[in-house]
């Protein structure tokens, strides 16, 4: 991303961009830097496992709720 930004074309003088990685539950929209700098993010958290069987990192489906079994 800092290399896109340094090597923009001199009439971008200002914009803001949302540089975080492509992950599927992500809250930041990153069309924006893709469209003006042609970034791509490097990768995503869903390539990763976390080795937190049933513990506070639990993916909900449909109407299930987050939480522990004492």
């Amino acid at each position: 991303m800092i290399d896109r930004c340094v090597q923009a074309p001199d009439s971008l003088k200002f914009d803001v961009f949302n540089a975080i990685s492509d992950n599927r539950f992500r809250w930041r929209d990153i069309d924006h830097p893709k469209e003006i700098l042609g970034w791509q993010p490097s990768g995503h958290a869903e390539n990763y496992e976390i080795d937190d069987k049933d513990g506070w990192h639990q993916l909900l489906e449909g109407d299930q709720t987050l939480g522990r079994e004492a």
